[in-house]
């Protein structure tokens, strides 16, 4: 670690001059200056927080003025900004069975590359061959684009409700949506609830074993997130406690208040309807009206809130 003494009363200049600081107040508050000039420096490598070098870990000097009077303090580094910043980027994911922080690196680096990449035009030769080295159809990048368009169209108020996105195996449709799931948290601040329907029907049956009270609390982040992703919708074994008692109950509240909700499937929203009504009619308790109604408004419900997109392409996981 270095002190750049120059630089800190090239800060103290711009300050006098920007509050145009009378030779008084600078005599009266020389040591003070001092003080800052001799002991700022800004921290590097935020990432890695047990390498803050400050005096006080995860503290730097600081200097203000105020009311004609020089302030000297201490502020948060960049080091526990950084940390201060992954934790409220944590605490925004009520309930999740992915790391955020692992999934950033999929494509690249960073999450806001990962998003930039969907920005790029097929039609241009240079940007051709840097979509081509991760995604092998147009057909295929110009459907993702659209999806990470109408995203961003959400953000804006411009559309209310989310997507429901069916294709084949390997497509690459859950690793987009965390990339959506990730972007909404970390930059616009919404609290995310993403969990795949079959995790779901696992970790609820452990909290109703446990702790009833856990099993509310699952069914109300699902419930109040700003952004709900419901992934591989239609993978796991339907059944009428899951259909009525869970879905049913999470998309008609989401409906009701109007949140947004994006979905995950290798069935279309219509195969779904049919793929549930006859697993759950084989047991279903009632008459095959009721479970048909139970069925339709269950189906409704996403059909209100997302809109059907199929995805169309090559399995990423074949090489």
């Amino acid at each position: 670690m270095e002190i750049d003494r120059l630089e800190n009363q090239a800060l103290v200049n711009r300050l006098v001059e920007t509050h145009q600081v009378s030779n008084q107040t600078l005599d009266l508050y020389h040591s003070d200056i001092d003080w800052y000039v001799n002991h700022h420096f800004d921290c590097q490598n935020p990432e890695n927080f047990a390498a803050c070098q400050q005096v006080q870990k995860g503290y730097k000097v600081s200097l203000k003025y105020e009311n004609n009077q020089f302030y000297k303090g201490i502020i948060p580094c960049e080091h526990l900004v950084y940390q201060q910043n992954e934790q409220k980027f944590l605490r925004r994911f009520l309930l999740t069975d992915f790391d955020p922080f692992q999934q950033e690196q999929v494509f690249y680096k960073t999450n806001e590359q990962n998003l930039k990449f969907f920005t790029l035009n097929y039609d241009d030769s240079k940007s051709q061959e840097i979509i081509q080295t991760r995604i092998n159809s147009k057909e295929e990048f110009l459907l993702k684009q659209q999806v990470v368009a109408y995203y961003h169209d959400v953000l804006a108020n411009k559309k209310r409700y989310g997507i429901y996105l069916w294709g084949s195996l390997g497509l690459g449709k859950t690793t987009l949506f965390r990339f959506l799931a990730i972007d909404a948290a970390k930059n616009h601040q919404k609290t995310i609830a993403f969990y795949s329907v079959s995790n779901l029907v696992n970790l609820l049956k452990g909290s109703f074993s446990n702790n009833a009270e856990n099993s509310k609390k699952i069914l109300e982040q699902l419930q109040i997130a700003d952004f709900l992703f419901l992934d591989d919708i239609g993978g796991e074994p339907a059944s009428e406690w899951l259909r009525d008692d869970v879905l049913f109950t999470v998309l008609n509240y989401r409906m009701t208040h109007e949140k947004t909700t994006f979905f995950t499937s290798n069935f279309s929203i219509d195969r779904l309807r049919r793929n549930y009504q006859a697993k759950i009619g084989k047991t279903y308790p009632g008459s095959k009206e009721d479970n048909e109604l139970k069925n339709e408004r269950f189906i409704e419900r996403i059909n209100v809130l997302a809109k059907e997109i199929e995805l169309i392409g090559t399995n990423h996981r074949i090489k």
